[in-house]
């Protein structure tokens, strides 16, 4: 059964302390082990919030994926969406919008109807409504889910955090 696109949003945090190579800080200096631990417990956390998908990742994009980005922009491929090709250097690596930032954790949830809602097509007779259109705004459930999940980092973590549905220019 085909459902909606996913919604990926993503909170970035920062520390006050020397870097490390792994992206979750540890919790006080207990090391490798206790960021694992984090990172599982994020997950965990996540997942009971209703998100489908979680990762995290370092606060740094590879080279290319920026050079992707500004070529894609060059050939006009964002089309009407003028707001894409504004400040593309903010897009381009999580550190242009944030330089602190250390880690993005990436959070994914499907908002689709449970049938297909390409069916709806068939009947050439009827407009269809695209179906981020239906139902609850995504942007205020996601971010509702999102901001509970910051909350509970921040007081696990200590760490500083900022949290975008689809209000920053982060590339996902």
């Amino acid at each position: 059964m085909r459902r909606g696109s996913p919604t990926f949003s993503s909170v970035s945090m920062q520390r006050h302390d020397p870097p490390h190579p792994d992206p979750l800080p540890p919790e006080g200096r207990r090391g490798r082990a206790a960021a694992n631990d984090l990172k599982a417990t994020l997950v965990q956390r996540a997942t009971a919030l209703g998100f489908d998908a979680v990762r995290v990742a370092p606060a740094a994009l590879a080279p290319e994926i920026g050079a992707g980005l500004e070529a894609w922009l060059g050939r006009g491929s964002h089309g009407e969406m003028a707001w894409m090709a504004h400040e593309p250097g903010r897009r381009r690596d999580p550190r242009g919008l944030w330089p602190e930032a250390r880690s993005v954790v990436v959070l994914g949830t499907n908002y689709g109807p449970s049938s297909n809602p390409l069916d709806a097509l068939a009947d050439r007779d009827r407009g269809v409504v695209s179906v981020y259109a239906h139902g609850t705004d995504y942007h205020d459930l996601v971010k509702k889910r999102l901001k509970a999940l910051a909350r509970w980092l921040h007081v696990e973590t200590g760490v500083e955090l900022k949290v975008f549905v689809d209000t920053a220019p982060v590339m996902e």
